[in-house]
């Protein structure tokens, strides 16, 4: 049974084509993303605009932390140091502020590693700006959105992009009563410049910087060469895909339907 389709494209890298064998995903540092704003939202004190008295709105964040058992529970827009600086605030505002309890959410929030995926092969942008104008590769990934949340629901999530116009802005309440829309809202928003991508990605809670064995609920299903990738790339990736026992493909240009590629079997003759 096929799942959804989602693409990733690489640059003409020999270390990019050789690694698929291990039959791993790589978790990027989001620290490392192209895109300044990109997982790096800003996070504030807007609650005096809520007109809710402080002190309740502490009394309440404290009840609602306090409840957590978090060695039981999985709460992964908390971290127990998170937790520990609200419950401070909470109860001693002038020996923490709401400022450090901020900056401890944004920390931990770079600590998660970040996969990114496109929904759409044909795609003259990501051929270009990722894949080496077309000398680099595409992995197609068989994506079962299900079996990934079943089997990965500790460690591993799948967030599509929203895109946005205007740079949106995190409450620190949000953070505290709401901490898994305000998770998404930071590590999922992105100008709308990069509406091209249709980007989906899938965040490591846990790692970053490194692979990790294919997780359930993903597989390869296809790699498909660029149309101007080199002969000897196209024999390594065609090597691999034998290795991996899934199909290999490459790109084809057509000159009468502008903009528009198609991909077919790749040739042994290459």
């Amino acid at each position: 049974m096929n799942g959804i389709s989602l693409y990733r494209f690489e640059p003409a890298d020999i270390r990019r084509i050789t690694f698929l064998k291990d039959n791993k995903l790589w978790f990027s540092d989001p620290e490392r993303f192209n895109d300044p704003l990109d997982f790096d939202l800003p996070i504030k004190d807007l609650t005096d605009r809520s007109g809710i008295d402080e002190k309740a709105l502490r009394k309440a964040a404290f009840e609602l932390v306090d409840s957590i058992d978090f060695e039981k529970e999985s709460h992964r827009a908390y971290s127990a140091k998170a937790l520990k600086f609200i419950k401070e605030w909470a109860k001693h505002p002038k020996s923490r502020t709401q400022e450090q309890v901020i900056a401890e959410f944004k920390l931990y929030f770079k600590t998660f590693g970040v996969q990114c995926f496109m929904k759409n092969l044909d795609n003259t942008l990501a051929w270009s700006h990722y894949a080496s104008q077309h000398q680099g590769f595409c992995i197609e990934y068989n994506f079962y959105p299900m079996c990934f949340a079943r089997e990965n629901v500790k460690n591993l999530a799948q967030f599509p992009i929203t895109y946005s116009t205007a740079i949106p802005e995190i409450c620190l309440s949000e953070l505290i009563f709401s901490p898994h829309q305000a998770l998404k809202k930071f590590i999922a928003t992105k100008s709308i410049e990069w509406s091209y991508e249709q980007e989906v990605r899938l965040v490591n809670y846990e790692q970053k910087g490194c692979a990790i064995e294919m997780p359930r609920g993903i597989k390869m299903k296809r790699l498909i060469a660029g149309a101007k990738m080199c002969p000897a790339y196209k024999a390594n990736l065609r090597e691999v895909g034998e290795h991996l026992g899934i199909e290999v493909c490459e790109m084809e240009i057509s000159h009468s339907s502008p903009y528009k590629n198609k991909w077919l079997a790749l040739k042994n003759s290459d």
